[in-house]
């Protein structure tokens, strides 16, 4: 029987998170290479499903699936104009193109996307996918020096779990509320084995955990899912998997996609192995925090109450996304907010991450916290700080 061979699978995510997957992907098995906006890695297919149900701070996962040169229109369509596009495009489908060229003598990204489109046209009939809707398969091509490389979405956004339906003021991104949990060591990474051997995994969480700004519940349910090992590909309320954009590939193992989902429901737990809370004054983030995780399929403990009132247990961890001046509190003086805020950080204990989009959260809560990383949520430059007791 033909082995099946091994494909170029990239994964990307927000920029400053790479490091963050890589590891993920390492957790998995995988031997990543992180590169800018992502890591790509070999694989099957069994591998590639795998990835698309099971991670949590990726925001797509591509399929490579030709490369070469080209300095010219006739030389690129020599190269993509007679794929066979049908293998991951089904008859009358929508789809969508998306180009980025630098330093190339194809330097107009409108014109590729454009004779891209042209030529997956004439081949499948299938239609470009109106602008603000959501097409059933994206392609990316990318030319850097000339050198072209096209892609595959073989998910589609990750970043959409499909819970958060109900939103309250300035929802975070789902995989950037996990890249904040990882980061904060509150599911710690270890390194077992030497050499060659060596292997990367997560520790359960031993701590319990409060987001005391949750608004709709990202945190707090991105949280749980890491808790019970229910992987985001399954937050749904009957554990049944999301539709990734590659079953319907003409090439769809259906027989590994089945193992995969049965090996991944196989490991997740019944309930938290800790307490979990999450906490916003605002009734109307309580409730849709509450509506949030029942579509995830996860139950949690929601309090509507302001921060200072939140009940920390020392030792814990506290994960949040304050308001920083942007959408919520535009117009607001945050200085009382974050004074108090770091008070009680500093009196109840607890090990706190935060994402601030001030350049000088730690200074108004009168903290000195480690900076972890810098990324952007919804356009703005944010930075994950960190303040734990041995930093008093």
């Amino acid at each position: 029987m033909k082995s099946e061979p091994l494909h170029a699978f990239f994964a990307s995510t927000s920029p400053g998170l790479e490091f963050l997957l890589e590891q993920e992907l390492a957790t998995l098995g995988f031997k990543p290479h992180r590169e800018l906006g992502g890591a790509f890695w070999k694989g099957r297919w069994r591998d590639l499903y795998r990835a698309g149900l099971s991670l949590r701070t990726a925001s797509h996962v591509l399929v490579r699936i030709k490369g070469g040169t080209a300095t010219s229109f006739p030389e690129l369509e020599l190269l993509l104009g007679n794929l066979p596009w049908e293998l991951w495009l089904q008859r009358h489908a929508s789809f969508r193109v998306d180009a980025a060229c630098r330093a190339s003598a194809l330097y107009h990204e409108g014109a590729v996307v454009e004779r891209v489109s042209d030529w997956i046209t004439r081949r499948t009939q299938a239609e470009p996918a109106p602008v603000g809707s959501e097409p059933a398969q994206r392609f990316m091509v990318r030319i850097v020096h000339d050198t072209v490389e096209l892609s595959v979405d073989a998910a589609g956004p990750l970043h959409r779990r499909g819970y958060r339906l109900a939103t309250a003021k300035a929802p975070l991104r789902e995989n950037l509320a996990a890249a904040l949990l990882y980061a904060s060591g509150w599911v710690p990474a270890v390194t077992e084995g030497l050499g060659r051997g060596a292997a990367i995994r997560y520790k359960a969480p031993t701590s319990p955990l409060d987001d005391p700004f949750c608004g709709s519940g990202t945190i707090p349910i991105e949280a749980t899912l890491l808790a019970r090992r229910i992987p985001p590909g399954l937050a749904t309320a009957d554990r049944q998997p999301r539709h990734l954009a590659c079953q319907d590939w003409q090439d769809f193992d259906t027989d590994a996609w089945e193992k995969t989902v049965t090996s991944l429901q196989s490991h997740i737990l019944s309930e938290s192995p800790i307490v979990i809370t999450g906490g916003d004054r605002d009734d109307g983030a309580i409730q849709a925090a509450r509506t949030n995780a029942e579509r995830a399929g996860v139950n949690l403990v929601w309090e509507r109450r302001a921060f200072s009132q939140a009940a920390w247990t020392q030792g814990g961890f506290v994960v949040t996304n304050p308001p920083y001046g942007h959408r919520i509190s535009e117009h607001s003086d945050l200085r009382n907010l974050f004074a108090t805020f770091g008070k009680k950080i500093s009196q109840d204990n607890v090990t706190a991450t935060w994402l601030d989009g001030t350049e000088h959260g730690e200074g108004l809560a009168g903290l000195h916290p480690q900076e972890l990383l810098r990324t952007k949520n919804g356009g703005l430059p944010v930075r994950f700080l960190k303040f734990s007791p041995t930093q008093v």
